[in-house]
Order: structure tokens, then sequence, then C-alpha cells
């Protein structure tokens, strides 16, 4: 089929087939449709209600009480430094396979009797048994997990080369999934596998592209908007997106049904991929999953050991304290630097050493930023004290008696070290 005919075929002529439905079918999609606001609308707000409570339970159940205040922050962290359409991405992804799990059988019903009542000439139901229909699920979770596993970890770096990449694997597959999940009910009820199904759609890329685009497009949009909103919390913009994703589903169930039944007769008369290519996709796909799940696991370890920093007492010796002033004549000019040096306590009270690689001293007064130091990499000793010296210029206006006087007050110091790439680890020094 040509580029253009896929094109027309998911977003026009399939979109009008929502005029063939009738009694049944609107009624299987009123049931759909109430069944799944009641079920996620139940869940939401219980999770917005309770949001702070459960965020507090993950916290005690897997911190000490004293790191609690920098973890929140590192989450918030986190978040800023991941792409909205990723993020949007994620969410909606989450909301389609929940769906699916949720309310199959919903979903099911409703598509079967929109095939019937619309006179889809797809010949008599060959349905798989219920074990091997688990079996297909399993093998499209398996798919999921792995492409998120993938999109997550280049997501973590801060470059924009690599949020470009993350940001298109992302939305590609939540415009690919999306199309599956929705035409894959008819064509597994005439006995279609989804690795004879995969075969057949990737013939037709723009047909499963165009279907999934068509839906989730807007929701992806939205989402990108919800997620700039400091408003809202981050359970409260997935409810927003979950409740609008299931407006979606609903209209989307019969447009897959009728792109299942246009490739249907293709489908049969495709040959199964063969033994050696499954043999090799499955493999790529698990040690996908199992190099990409190592890389996460150990970002987690290192989480983990590193934030040990966090039971440090951070200080400044005063005693050490100095301001180097330029000559008399620099008081009468503007915009002239002053050196400012102390030596930074670190005491460590735990039994164990630790040890702070790649750190920056980020400092600020009066909310602007001053200067930031590389400091290096030390080492603190069980229930010892290291001592640190920092140096580092500030620019002052000595023209102007209110701007000298900020020289004195308002300084705040935070400690920044990365415990996987974009991903810093926090501690207020002062």
């Amino acid at each position: 089929m040509r580029v253009d005919l896929q094109l027309f075929h998911a977003l026009i002529k399939a979109p009008f087939s929502l005029c063939r439905m009738r009694t049944k079918s609107l009624q299987a999609m009123g049931f759909y449709l109430a069944t799944a606001f009641g079920v996620f609308g139940l869940v939401s707000w219980l999770a917005i209600l309770n949001q702070e409570v459960m965020f507090q339970w993950f916290l005690d159940y897997l911190f000490p009480q004293d790191w609690h205040w920098a973890l929140g922050k590192i989450v918030d962290k986190f978040f800023e430094s991941q792409a909205k359409t990723i993020l949007s991405s994620m969410i909606l992804s989450g909301a389609l396979v929940a769906a699916s799990i949720i309310l199959f059988p919903l979903k099911e019903y409703y598509s079967a009797a929109f095939e019937r009542e619309g006179r889809y000439d797809n010949g008599p139901l060959e349905e798989f048994s219920l074990i091997q229909q688990g079996i297909e699920e399993a093998k499209l979770l398996f798919l999921y997990l792995t492409v998120q596993a993938v999109v997550v970890w280049i997501g973590y770096y801060p470059f924009s080369a690599t949020q470009w990449i993350a940001m298109t694997l992302s939305t590609i597959f939540l415009f690919a999934s999306f199309g599956l999940d929705l035409i894959a009910p008819t064509l597994q009820r005439h006995r279609i596998s989804y690795a004879l199904m995969i075969k057949v759609l990737l013939k037709h890329p723009w047909l499963t592209m165009g279907f999934g685009m068509l839906f989730t497009a807007p929701t992806l949009l939205l989402g990108n908007y919800i997620l700039t909103l400091e408003s809202l919390t981050l359970i409260e913009t997935a409810s927003i997106l979950f409740g609008v994703n299931i407006i979606a589903l609903t209209l989307a169930v019969p447009v897959g049904t009728h792109i299942a039944s246009l490739v249907l007769d293709e489908a049969r008369n495709t040959t199964r991929p063969t033994p050696r290519n499954r043999a090799i996709a499955y493999a790529t796909l698990t040690v996908l999953l199992c190099v990409f799940s190592t890389l996460h696991s150990f970002f987690i370890m290192s989480l983990h050991h590193k934030s040990q920093v966090l039971k440090c007492n951070y200080s400044i010796d005063w005693d050490t304290f100095d301001v180097d002033f330029p000559g008399f004549k620099a008081f009468f000019k503007e915009n002239k630097k002053v050196q400012i040096s102390f030596v930074l306590n670190i005491a460590n009270p735990t039994e164990f050493d630790v040890v702070i690689e790649e750190s920056q001293l980020f400092i600020r007064n009066d909310g602007k930023e001053v200067s930031v130091i590389d400091m290096p990499d030390l080492a603190v000793s069980s229930r010892s004290v290291a001592a640190v010296p920092v140096k580092f210029d500030a620019q002052v206006d000595f023209s102007s008696i209110p701007d000298f006087k900020k020289l004195l007050k308002n300084w705040e110091m935070q400690l920044e070290y990365e415990v996987a790439p974009g991903i810093p680890m926090i501690v207020s020094v002062l």
C-alpha cells in the first residue's frame, strides 16, 4: 500500500467508520467508557487525596528521616531534567498498558460488537485459547518494558542530542504501540499472533503510525503543556492525562477494528516469521532488557551508595572566613571584585567512610549565582572531619552602600554531585 493511501485510511477513511456504529456497539462503547472512568476515576481520586501520605510512606519505607528533604529535591530535579515529551509519552504509554490489562475483556467485547454490526466480511472467528492469549500479552509487555528501559536511560543524559533521540523514540513508540494495541483485538480473534501482526504492519508503517498519531498527538501536546504548570503535582497531571486518554481509547476501538479488517486478508496470506528470525528478535530484546536493567540497577545502587553523603554535617569555619578587598580607590568605582575565602568543614558521624567525587559548590548571593567551584575529590573517614579550603571572587558595586551590604548577608551554598549524568545529589551547606 502506497504511503498516501496508508495516511488516507489512517487519518480519514478509518475515523469515518465510527458512522457504522449501531445499537450494540454504542451500548458496548458506553459501558466501556463508564467502566473506565469509574475505575480510573476512583484510583485517581484516592491517589490525589492521599498523594502526600503515599510519598511520605515511600520515603519512610526506604530512607532515614534526615534524607527526606534532599530526596524530594532530587525527584523534582529529575523531572525538571527530563524532556516534557518523554514524561508525557511515559504517562500515556502507562495509561495504555493499564487500560489494556484492566479493561481487556471490555475492549474485546466492544471491538467484536462493532465488527459484527459494521458488517465486515472477516470470516469465522478462530480465537486463541486463554493460555495463548496470556502468552501473547506477555510478549507485548516484554517489548514495552524493553523499549521503556532504553528510552528512560537515554533520557537521563543532559545532552541535547540524547534528549532528541529519547523524545523521538518515545513518541514513535507511543504512536506505534497505541496503533498495535487497538488493531490487535480484531486480528487476534482471527488467530493472528503478535509476531505475524507486527510483520504485516511493518509493511504499512504509516497506517499504524498515522492511526496512533491521530488519537495520541492531541493528548501528548496537552501533556507537554500541563507539565509546565507548577500548581499540579505529577499524580494530578497523570490523572488528567489518563482521563483524556480514556476518551481517545474509546473512540479508537472501532477505528482500530476497521484498520485490522483492512489488513486481515494480507495477514492470513503472509507467512509467519521464521524460527530463526523470531529467535533473533527475542534474543535482541532479552539482551537489551538485561543490559539496560543492569544499568538502571547500577544507577539505583549508586544513588544508595552516594546518598551516605547526606548523613554528613556541613559547616563553615567562620574563624577562617576572609574577604580580600581591593585598593582604597576601588570603593568609589562600580563592579569591582573581592576575593572571599573560608574553610568548609565536612563531618562524617557514621561508621563508614564517605567518598565525595566530581562535586561542585554552587554559591549564590541574594538569589543570584556568584560562583560555581569544582571541588576536589575527597574522602572523609568514619567519625572524622575533613577541612576543604574554598576561595572565589564576588563582584560588588562599592559606590552603592546597599549593594555593599549585600556582601554581608543572603548567602546560599549548595554542594551538588552526580549520581548519574544529569541527576544531581543536593546538599545544603549554608
